[in-house]
């Protein structure tokens, strides 16, 4: 799943949501971006805090198989260190694109 920002940096949508063994951000080169991520992320260094609710939501497939495995991925990442103290937001890499 990536959380991809576009190169007008006020765009963010979520792509390829069935992935759910590569949570990423796919932000443009340069400043201004975070600023798109509104409620969904927090930037912190060259990692983003997704909001666990807000990318749920963003990325819900509709189909109750994607709602398990996305459960299973939260759970994952709590068990790996990736999810903050209140569980409520998933730590994601940030992955800068050049030229955006």
């Amino acid at each position: 799943m990536i959380v991809h920002v576009d190169d007008d940096r006020t765009t963010v949508t979520v792509q390829a949501p069935d992935v759910l063994t590569d949570l990423r951000v796919s932000a443009p080169d340069g400043d201004g971006w975070q600023a798109a991520l509104g409620p969904l992320g927090e930037l912190d260094g060259d990692h983003v805090w997704l909001d666990v609710d807000e990318l749920r939501s963003r990325a819900d497939t509709g189909d109750p198989a994607w709602a398990d495995g996305f459960a299973a991925m939260v759970q994952y990442a709590a068990g790996a260190g990736w999810l903050d103290t209140t569980g409520r937001r998933v730590r994601a890499h940030v992955e800068v694109r050049p030229g955006g």
